[in-house]
This record gives C-alpha cells, structure tokens and sequence, in this order.
C-alpha cells in the first residue's frame, strides 16, 4: 500500500471519527443531566438535583435507558461509519432544488399571462377563476381547454416540458434517497432490536414544519428531511443527532402504551378485537390521537407481555401527564390563534372604507 493510500485511510477515519465526536457533543447538550461525567460535576458542586436545563436527574426523561449517554454515543459511532459512494446524488439534488425554483417561476408566469389572455378573449371579469391550481396541473383537462387557443396552448406545452424534466430528475433523487434510507432503517433496526424496543418506520419527506425530523406519536414513525439523507456522502451529525432524539419519543410512546396493556390485561399477544379496540379507545381518550392496528402489533411484538414494574409503571404515569399537559397547551395556544384572527377580521371589517 502507497503512501497516499495510508494518508486517504488515515483521513478517513479521522473524519468519521470527528462526525461521530460532532453527534456526540449535540447528544451530550441535549442530555447533560444524564452523563455520568456531568453527574460527578454537578455532585462536586452541590447541584445533584437538576441539570443544565433544570430538569430533574430522576425526571421520566433522564430514567430512560435509551438516554443514557452510552447507548446513544453507541449508536452516533456506528452511523457515523456509514459512507454512500452513489456521489452523484448530491450533484442531483442541487440540480432537482435548481430546477424546482425554476419551474415555480415557470408555472406562476405562465398561469398569469394564459389566465390574463383568456379573461381578455372570454369577456370574464378580472376576478374570475378561469382555473384552479388543480386544473392547471391536470394535462388532459388543460389540453382540452387550450384547444381552440393554439398559442396559448403552446406556452403551456413549454411548462409542461420543464415539468416532465424535473419529475424525472426527481424520480432519480428519489431512488438514490430510498436507497441510503432504507441502509439507515436496517441500522436503527438493529438498535431498537438490541434495547427491546418495537421498531420504528423511517420516513423521507420533502419538508417539515420548521424542524429537522418529527416523531409520530400512535404509529411508530420517524420522518426526516429529504435533503438530510441526499446532500452528502456519510451521515450528517445533525442527522445522527436528529433521528437520535425522535427515538427518545418512541421508547416514551412504547413506555405508555405497555401500561394501557398492563391496565387491560394483555399478554405475549391480544386475545380478542375487544383488547385491541379498548386498547386504541384509552390511547385516544388520553392524546386525541389514533393508535394504528400496524404500530400496536409491533408494540405487543416487542413487549413480550413483560408488565411493567413498578418504576416504570410510575414513570409512564408521569410521561403521560407530562404529555398530555404538552398537547393541551397547544391546543390552548391554537384555539387563542383562532380568536385572534376572527378578532382581527371583525376589526378590518368596522374600519371605515378609503
């Protein structure tokens, strides 16, 4: 082996090695209650009973096993190791978001000056809608609405031709991105296999609202962003950091859902549709939240009908109320919104006219 062979392997591992230390440090922010080494400091100093953001140490939180520092830095290592060789991906994906913003300029302009056009030639008021937004991306319907405006339908064949070209880069990005997804989901499998935890369903969507990954609460689902997985060749930390941090919110969901199971007497599996309706009935009353037959199946698979003992039946009662507090308050936050708006548009409506 070359030198240049010894420095490129030397490079490379020193690389993984800084991701796995990047995730790292983000994991340590988000748990400086529950590290050993952040325990002993705060001990030193009299400050055992709450960490850097005031949560208690014995909070439902810091009990978990999958908080420990341990199994997390564990599990940012071995993603970190992770490295995609299909290197034209990340070319693509910046041609795809290129080629989107294009082709939204595109379809405004030529919607515009057709729907101008038509009002002119119809004789229809310029508040009119000459189409809908769902009309317009219906090929067929266009087509048959254009077929006595020939010059017009030629405009619309040019935007049609630019979006052809972007679902087909599309369609290539997609398959790249299911590919890295579907390595991520075999390793996270592997992980919540190894903690007793029923798996999880990685999901890759195109966007969130304003956040980096979502976990969803009654159905086992992790989402993450599209442009996390395709724009680079490993594992970003914030990916590491951000699948890590939504399976915390599986293991809780897991954690209540087994005590519903324990509350209804259920074992190694659901003995009649009565369980299983009472089961998703108390999940609902509890979150206004659906509990899907897939996600209790793997709920059930994973708890082996092991009851709670009574720490972590104490725990789940505490994450239950804990939650449940959460959703209300935004509930309160979203019917508030809601006054607000119906205040502002009576407002508008009293203001006298220019």
């Amino acid at each position: 082996m070359g030198d240049g062979d010894a420095f490129g392997r030397k490079y490379e591992t020193e690389e993984r090695q800084d991701r796995s230390e990047q995730a790292s440090e983000m994991l340590r922010q988000e748990l400086p209650w529950n590290l050993p080494e952040k325990r002993s400091e705060r001990e030193s100093r009299g400050l055992s009973s709450s960490g850097a953001d005031g949560r208690e140490l014995d909070s439902p939180q810091a009990e978990s096993r999958l908080m420990q520092g341990s199994e997390l830095e564990s599990f940012a290592r071995e993603l970190s190791d992770v490295r995609w060789f299909d290197l034209q991906l990340e070319s693509d994906y910046a041609r795809l978001k290129n080629a989107y913003a294009k082709l939204e300029d595109r379809s405004f302009h030529s919607k515009v000056l057709i729907e101008a056009a038509l009002e002119e030639r119809l004789g229809l008021g310029d508040d009119a809608t000459v189409f809908t937004d769902e009309q317009w991306n219906d090929e067929r319907y266009m087509r048959e609405f254009l077929k006595d405006h020939p010059d017009l339908m030629r405009d619309y064949e040019t935007y049609l031709q630019e979006k052809k070209e972007v679902d087909r880069l599309e369609r290539s990005v997609d398959l790249g991105v299911d590919r890295r997804a579907q390595e991520l989901q075999g390793k996270i499998d592997r992980f919540t296999d190894a903690l007793g935890l029923p798996r999880v369903k990685l999901e890759v969507v195109h966007e969130l609202d304003n956040a980096r990954g979502t976990y969803h609460p009654g159905k086992g689902k992790v989402r993450v962003l599209k442009s996390e997985i395709a724009q680079s060749g490993t594992v970003s930390p914030g990916l590491i950091h951000t699948v890590a941090h939504e399976l915390t919110h599986l293991e809780q969901d897991f954690l209540i859902i087994r005590k519903y199971a324990d509350t209804l007497g259920i074992g190694k599996t659901i003995g009649a549709p009565a369980q299983l309706e009472a089961l998703q009935e108390m999940y609902e009353r509890s979150f206004s939240k659906s509990l899907s037959e897939e996600f209790i199946e793997r709920v059930i698979q994973a708890r082996q009908g092991k009851v709670l003992t009574s720490d972590e039946r104490s725990r789940a009662e505490a994450l239950e109320q804990s939650i449940k507090q959460k959703y209300a308050n935004t509930s309160r936050l979203a019917e508030l919104d809601y006054q607000l708006d119906k205040l502002q548009s009576k407002f508008k409506l009293l203001q006298p006219k220019a």
